[in-house]
């Protein structure tokens, strides 16, 4: 249920399995909703299913009468009504939340003539068909940077250029610091708090801020700096753990517990240079081996980091590596602004289409 149109899946089931069991198929332009998860408490996820499709418990399939309705024209409708669905028809248990029962059932759907139907499910379609063109431009400018890496630097994992590998607590300002404990809020307080979420495909996402009072005795340990990498050192996923940011702060800035602020001695790495190794595959193998798991999360501690080695090209070749990122930070910049502005465009098309 990551995508919008549902063609395959990584399973399969026989005819068997349908005869023997409560799985049902439904047809093709059938519109799949996740109705149990803990996704919903911020998104409801829809798709189009484009072949004969089963499912689980977690989902619900709505099947159209395409006597009174275009599939794609409710499957819109749907989309539209995410936000509501959202906000007011989900009921949150203590570990998985639900639609709230009959919530969808009882949505009121305005049936339009099929040629308007039509002009509706066509405008939309071309408006999200920008939205993803927009998307994967920026996906293809993110990819910029760890190629022009590669083209530089040689791939860590055969290290071609033969530059010496080095620990990284050799290339510390100081050793890596773990974020206070204080519990944030939202309302506004005199630090603002970074955590795990607002780091969101390696860049800072400050949609969601919290805040704290940081006593002046803990200033100095837990403030950040520009150029410090904040790095998620404890979380539950793997795939999330290791995930980085470069901070340029704008104000009072500080960190929480699952957090790790690494602070490089910039004579000798850059910033830059530490979280684009860490983003490669051979970087993300060899900070890996330094991971531990416990009963509940995935974690990395300070001294373990600092046992990760690094390939140290010279400091005149990190310089012009990070002139040409920040170019590159430009463009994926410019191309974040235009997706949003395509994003809003089409919000507003699917409001105003089923207002």
């Amino acid at each position: 249920m990551k995508s919008a149109s549902i063609a395959d899946a990584a399973d399969h089931i026989s005819d068997a399995a349908i005869h023997d069991s409560a799985a049902s198929i439904v047809p093709p332009e059938s519109i799949l909703v996740v109705v149990r998860s803990g996704v919903l408490t911020h998104s409801f996820p829809i798709a189009r299913a484009l072949a004969r499709v089963s499912f689980n418990q977690d989902i619900k399939a709505l099947v159209p009468k395409q006597d009174l309705v275009d599939p794609q024209y409710l499957f819109w409708f749907v989309r539209s009504k995410a936000p509501d669905v959202v906000a007011r028809g989900v009921k949150k248990g203590a570990t998985v939340h639900s639609v709230i029962s009959g919530f969808l059932e009882e949505l009121q759907v305005p049936i339009l003539g099929r040629p308007e139907q039509r002009r509706i499910v066509d405008l939309l379609s071309r408006a999200e068909g920008i939205v993803r063109l927009r998307r994967e431009a920026q996906r293809k400018a993110a990819e910029l940077i760890p190629a022009i890496f590669l083209d530089m630097f040689g791939d860590p994992a055969t290290n071609p250029k033969h530059w010496p590998i080095v620990p990284l607590s050799e290339l510390l300002a100081e050793p890596p610091v773990l974020g206070t404990m204080a519990k944030p809020s939202a309302e506004i307080a005199s630090w603002l708090d970074l955590r795990v979420a607002n780091i969101q495909g390696g860049q800072l996402a400050l949609d969601d801020k919290k805040w704290i009072d940081l006593p002046k005795d803990q200033i100095k340990r837990f403030s950040l700096r520009d150029g410090d990498i904040l790095l998620a050192r404890a979380i539950g996923s793997l795939d999330h753990l290791g995930k980085a940011i470069i901070v340029s702060p704008n104000g009072d800035w500080t960190f929480d517990s699952h957090l790790m602020r690494v602070r490089l001695n910039r004579e000798k790495l850059l910033s830059v240079v530490f979280k684009t190794f860490l983003e490669s595959s051979a970087g993300r193998k060899e900070f890996l081996k330094y991971t531990r798991r416990s009963a509940v999360q995935f974690n990395i501690n300070g001294k373990e980091l600092r046992k990760i080695r690094v390939p140290l090209p010279p400091l005149d070749l990190q310089r012009q590596f990070a002139t040409k990122a920040e170019a590159v930070r430009g463009i994926i910049a410019r191309q974040a602004a235009a997706l949003a502005t395509a994003q809003a465009n089409f919000d507003a098309l699917l409001h105003q289409a089923f207002a």
